[in-house]
């Protein structure tokens, strides 16, 4: 199945045949999320492309979900540590901690930032202005170690996904800046770094 066009939908249809079959819905604001309420016990399962992430109220009904949903292809791995590029934290009461600071960390050392100074705001009120200099489009490979096209869509997608994930204060900015995404000019560039700084 891996390789055809169709591949990640019927994996999908599949999976959420089985979820349901093993009493489990869907959620109706994040289609990705499924749960359960069995024996009073709470069990929540996300997904992500491949990857399952699930979590309860009690350590039996985890084990009881993964005994449900046995098959080839789904396993049980181990105590999440990481997940979408997060840190998962379990500590002593069995309460969850997400920690996303290495994922951003990872973000500003890729594109060069983790040295550069911080902003208050994302935006500036003269973000509409396009200076002459800053004008030019980027090169579509970065021709003279200049900054490329792919460079910029890489950066303002991980800004989508920290946006999105846990820090929606940059949601303007994010948006203003992916407004030409198709054809970045410098100033599309600058702003996303700013956002990221």
């Amino acid at each position: 199945m891996y390789g055809l066009k169709q591949a990640a939908r019927s994996w999908i249809q599949l999976l959420h045949a089985r979820l349901q079959n093993a009493g489990f819905s869907q959620c109706v604001q994040d289609m990705c999320s499924h749960w359960k309420i069995d024996d009073s016990q709470l069990v929540v399962v996300g997904v992500y492309v491949g990857d399952l992430l699930a979590t309860r109220t009690s350590t039996a009904a985890v084990y009881r979900f993964f005994t449900q949903l046995e098959s080839p292809f789904i396993k049980e791995l181990s105590i999440v540590s990481r997940f979408l590029k997060m840190r998962v934290a379990i500590d002593g009461n069995g309460s969850c901690v997400l920690d996303r600071s290495e994922a951003i960390g990872e973000l500003w050392r890729w594109h060069g930032l983790n040295r550069a100074n911080s902003t208050r705001a994302p935006i500036r009120a003269d973000c509409y202005e396009v200076h002459p200099e800053d004008s030019a489009l980027l090169g579509a490979s970065g021709e003279d170690g200049g900054p490329s096209i792919r460079t910029f869509q890489f950066l303002v997608g991980s800004l989508l996904w920290v946006e999105r994930c846990m820090w929606l204060e940059i949601t303007f900015a994010v948006r203003r800046a992916t407004h030409q995404t198709h054809q970045p000019r410098l100033h599309n560039l600058k702003l996303a770094k700013r956002i990221a700084r």
